[in-house]
């Protein structure tokens, strides 16, 4: 009898399909990244050696005011700033032995496909490593990991080079993110949250902009929800009423959406002096992007049979980073817990 091949045809036709599917689930899991893609900042780019984000760390000097026959300025403004971040790779495999999809090619009795099987473990491994790797700093596994918030937003007098440019230069100076002190032991006493949630908000905002989205951890989310009273008003998420659906419980808090995520500092494995504490992160997402690379967003490759194994492997490859086109805008709390 001739040799059935049609299994693996069929596997190898099927697997690039689930591609859109799984990329809308790793990113629908993680509330950052959900509620970036709802403001159009979960994107795809064709490749470059670096992911570029253009932004304003200078005011244009020309505009002053002028009398009817004043000459106009035209003194030349020195070009753009940019921010440029590296492509970073988050990538996994998972594999089968032809003798366990022997086993399991009868419908009758396959308790399970065995390739969506393995193929939602690695999705689901995939989410939570880019859900850890978007708050660390990007020094991780010899810096290989992402460039995230644990970077991009500086802890109190840390300034440092983030999308290479030098925040501790005064000319950058407005390349630094907003921080608040902490006061002591907010899980002792909750009390002292509202007034640095309320002065970090503040400062991160400029006219009509406002941070957009708090993230902080579930033990500090818990200690702010116990000092809810009832003659202030927060309210449950209404004008967002799809990341409630999409099972993001979560608050308004001046005017943004609040949330907590296990993975934010200290939770994650970051061990530098700036992760002391836990997190409390305000985001404008209007500056803030998740940039994946074109054909390597969470892309699956057809499985792959070594000439001296009886296995077949497939590969997820991620190439992204996360970006920032305007530091000012974020801010940051670490909230002592001693």
């Amino acid at each position: 009898m001739a040799l059935d091949t049609s299994f693996n045809r069929v596997i190898a036709t099927t697997l690039p399909l689930y591609a859109p599917r799984i990329t809308e689930s790793i990113v629908g899991a993680i509330s950052l990244l959900w509620k970036l893609g709802l403001m159009g900042g979960v994107e795809t780019r064709p490749g470059g050696n670096q992911i570029v984000e253009p932004t304003i760390l200078t005011t244009n000097t020309t505009v002053k005011s002028y009398s009817d026959f004043d000459k106009l300025d035209v003194t030349l403004q020195s070009g753009l700033d940019a921010a440029s971040y590296a492509w970073k790779i988050v990538a996994g495999t998972e594999g089968l032995s032809l003798l366990e999809q022997f086993k399991n090619s009868n419908a009758a009795t396959a308790p399970v496909d065995l390739w969506d099987a393995v193929i939602k473990r690695l999705s689901v491994s995939m989410r939570i490593e880019v859900n850890r790797q978007l708050f660390l700093d990007g020094t991780g596994n010899g810096g290989r990991d992402l460039t995230g918030l644990g970077i991009g937003l500086d802890f109190l007098g840390t300034n440092s080079v983030y999308g290479n440019i030098d925040s501790s230069l005064a000319v950058n100076a407005n390349w630094r993110n907003q921080t608040v002190a902490s006061p002591a032991n907010v899980l002792v006493t909750p009390s002292g949250l509202p007034s640095p949630m309320r002065q970090l908000a503040n400062r991160c905002s400029s006219q009509n902009e406002w941070p957009t989205m708090y993230i902080t951890s579930r033990e500090v989310h818990e200690a702010w929800e116990s000092t809810l009273v009832s003659n202030e008003r927060y309210v449950r998420e209404v004008s967002d009423d799809d990341m409630v659906r999409s099972g993001f419980q979560n608050y308004i808090f001046k005017g943004g959406v609040m949330v907590f995520d296990e993975q934010i500092f200290p939770n994650t494995l970051a061990v530098s002096g700036a992760a002391a504490g836990h997190g409390f992160l305000a985001l404008n997402l209007n500056y803030l992007k998740f940039v994946m690379g074109e054909n390597y967003d969470f892309v699956m490759s057809d499985p792959i049979r070594p000439f001296d194994q009886l296995a077949e492997t497939i590969q997820m490859a991620l190439f992204a980073n996360l970006v920032m086109s305007n530091r000012r805008r974020q801010g940051r709390i670490n909230f002592s817990t001693a």
